[in-house]
């Protein structure tokens, strides 16, 4: 897949997720595998938002987004709950998310 064809496809699944119109509750997952072996995590961004594409995009304009690469999953129910407000938006470290209880 060519540049042209990711941004194309990138385009199309925000305008997926804006089309839905409801926000969701995202865990995103940060990590840099090219890293020595135990600074590969880069941390946790929790956020509300129409979905994946529209996640990155969101948290990049905000300069929170700390590369590498990127797994997402919807957090939902007493999940999402759990999730103090003030740790909405944030890059969380492994010590964080630890001592907050998430992890």
């Amino acid at each position: 897949m060519d540049i042209f064809e990711s941004i194309n496809k990138l385009a199309e699944a925000r305008r997926t997720e804006r089309a839905e119109g409801k926000k969701k509750c995202l865990w995103l997952s940060f990590c840099d595998p090219s890293l020595p072996k135990g600074s590969q995590f880069l941390g946790v961004i929790v956020t509300r938002s129409f979905g994946f594409a529209t996640a990155i995009d969101e948290l990049h304009g905000l300069g929170i987004n700390p590369g590498g690469g990127v797994k997402c999953i919807e957090l939902q129910g007493q999940d999402e709950d759990d999730i103090d407000l003030g740790d909405y938006d944030k890059l969380m470290s492994r010590e964080y998310l630890s001592k907050a209880g998430y992890i």
